[in-house]
Parts: structure tokens; sequence; C-alpha cells
């Protein structure tokens, strides 16, 4: 439940480590010298940024979902391995990625409206205009966003333990919490909550020291820069490792219970729980 969640956040946080580490250190961008001028990106920060970039994108799509085989067979009363959760994870990974980029595409198209309005209140100076775009963006987003979220986060579950693509797990997502779309959608609300003040603790917390020792990195002293790259990070892993964990079994426990309640799936894991002790 949270080694999976673990190894996909470290492994992209060690790539967003060295990325950081590279931007602070880098001469061309001069971000530690209050004198020194802007005068272009190397190639390899830039390369290791992009890399890092993509690592957390994979892990935002997989973190999650890899907690959803250990859930499932929780509820037969079992444990599995991180290796088999990877291994039931792994041959679903192209749709995994093709989920995300549909609900990210989804939240992207709700914002055009009132980024068309934003853009063109800016350009002509129409403070009632840029304030239009904003609205509509703000209301858009958290319409759109917050059920595209959740049909997303059950869909994953459906991927890894249905064995379905992208566009099949939505569809059968739409269909299993039909009659208890907004109840999930609570549910998944309230979770999310909670484990955000837990995570904005740590974070704050953490953010103070960081904060202190980007001050002494300022002085030129790289031990400071080093350990304000250390605590981000640090508080990164914790953060998003808690949200994965926690999370991702909210996700899968909503999915078995939808499947409980309009399938009589609790009889299905009966009789499989039945027959393993057999």
């Amino acid at each position: 439940m949270i080694g999976g969640p673990l190894l996909c956040v470290v492994a992209a946080m060690v790539l967003l480590a060295a990325a950081m580490w590279l931007a602070f250190t880098d001469p061309s961008l001069a971000l530690l010298s209050p004198t020194g001028q802007f005068s272009g990106i190397q190639t390899s920060t830039v390369v290791v940024a992009i890399s890092a970039f993509v690592a957390l994108i994979l892990a935002d799509a997989v973190a999650s979902a890899i907690v959803a085989p250990g859930v499932a067979r929780a509820a037969l009363g079992e444990r599995i391995s991180i290796g088999t959760a990877f291994t039931t994870m792994w041959p679903r990974m192209g749709s995994l990625l093709l989920l995300w980029l549909i609900s990210t595409l989804a939240v992207g198209l709700a914002l055009v409206p009132g980024g068309i309005a934003l853009v063109a209140g800016v350009q002509n100076g129409d403070s009632a205009l840029l304030g239009l775009g904003l609205l509509a963006m703000l209301l858009l987003g958290l319409v759109v966003s917050l059920p595209v979220y959740v049909i997303a986060a059950i869909s994953r579950c459906v991927i890894v333990l249905e064995r379905k693509g992208a566009v099949a797990s939505i569809r059968r997502t739409l269909g299993v919490i039909k009659g208890r779309f907004w109840w999930a959608v609570l549910i998944i609300f309230v979770t999310g909550l909670i484990i955000g003040f837990v995570t904005g603790i740590f974070q704050q917390v953490l953010s103070f020291f960081g904060t202190i020792a980007l001050a002494i990195g300022f002085s030129g002293e790289w031990l400071g820069t080093a350990v304000f790259v250390a605590v981000t990070v640090l508080g990164s892993v914790i953060s998003y490792v808690l949200t994965y964990s926690y999370m991702g079994s909210v996700y899968a426990l909503v999915y078995i219970d939808a499947r409980i309640r309009h399938e009589g799936f609790d009889l299905d894991l009966a009789r499989a729980a039945e027959a393993r002790r057999a």
C-alpha cells in the first residue's frame, strides 16, 4: 500500500532533485548570484528537467493505480508483494497513460473559454472582461475537474483490475457508479481534503526549514542549497506517498463498494475466498 507509491515517487523525486540542483548551480541561470545575469541554460539542465517532468507524469498516472491490486486482494484476506502489484499493473501502463491524457485534455478544454476571455481582457485592458475570464476559468475548472478527477480515479482501478482499455474503463466506471455518482464524488472530495490537510502540515514545516536553507544558499553557501533541495524533495516524497497510497485505497474501495451494490460483488468475493481456503 505504501511501498508501490514510494518506489514510483522516489524515482521521480531523484530526477527532480537533480533538476533543481542543476538549475541552482547552473552559472548561466545565475539563480543564486545577486549580481549575475541570465545568459542561457545548459543542455544538461534542460534534459534533466524534461526527464523529471516526464517522471512526475508517470508517477501521477500509475502511483495510485498500483494500490488497487493490493486492496482487491485484501478484500479476500490476502496480501501481495510489491513485485506482484507491479506485474499486475505494468501491462496496463499504456491504458493508464492514455487515461491520464484524456482526463488532462478534458480539464484543459474546460478552461479554454475563460482563458480566451482572460487573454482578450489583458490585450484590451478591459478589467471587466479580465474578471469574467478569471471567474469562468475558476467555475468551469471546478465544475469539470472534480467529476473528471473522480471518474479517472475509479477508471484506473478498472484498467488494472478488469484489464480494460482507457475508453472502455471510463464507460465501465460510469455504469458502475450510476446512481451513486455524486456520493462517490463526495467521498473522494472529503477524503482528499483530509489527506491534503495532513500533507499540508508536513510541507509547511519542511518549507520553513527549506526557506532558511535557501537564504543561506543565496549567501554563497552550497550546503544551504543542498539542504533546500533535500528538504523540498523530502517534503514532496512524504506528501505524494501519503496521498497516492491513501487516495489509491479510497478509489479502489469506492470501486469495490459500487460493484457490491450494483452487481452483488460481495457474493463473488465470498465464493472466491471460500475457494482459496478450500
